[in-house]
Formats: structure tokens, C-alpha cells, sequence
């Protein structure tokens, strides 16, 4: 997950605001800046991203549950 990114890595960040453009401009990109954060993308660029974070999120939500969650008789 993000977590395990190095810390010098360049990487994404505040991109699902590309998905409005109204919200691109929202002071939290300016409010937390980071010296790795790539341009945050728009259109397509910014759909794929939130398509692969989603399957991401999903898949570890898929592995995670079934080790913690144990069945009551």
C-alpha cells in the first residue's frame, strides 16, 4: 500500500481531486506540499489512477478481512 513507498520516491498525491476540476484548486495540495508529488493529472490520466487505487484498495480489503474476521457459532 502507500505506506510502503519509499520515502524519496516520486509518487501521486491529491490525485483523485483531478477527477473535478472545480476541486483541482482546493488549497490542499498548496496546504501539504511534498517534495516527491508528481502534477496532479486530469481526465483519463486521473480516471486510471483511481481505477488502479480502487482495485488496489479492494484487494487488500479482500485479504485482510477473511484473516481478521473469524465466523461466531
Amino acid at each position: 500500500m502507500g505506506y510502503e513507498i519509499d520515502e524519496d520516491a516520486e509518487r501521486y498525491e491529491w490525485f483523485k481531486l483531478g477527477l473535478s476540476k472545480t476541486h483541482l484548486d482546493t488549497g490542499l495540495s498548496r496546504d501539504y506540499p511534498s517534495r516527491t508529488a508528481l502534477p496532479i493529472p486530469i481526465g483519463a490520466e486521473c480516471e486510471k489512477l483511481v481505477e488502479d487505487y480502487l482495485r488496489g484498495l479492494r484487494k487488500h480489503v479482500e485479504e485482510y478481512l477473511p484473516r481478521r474476521l473469524v465466523p461466531r457459532c
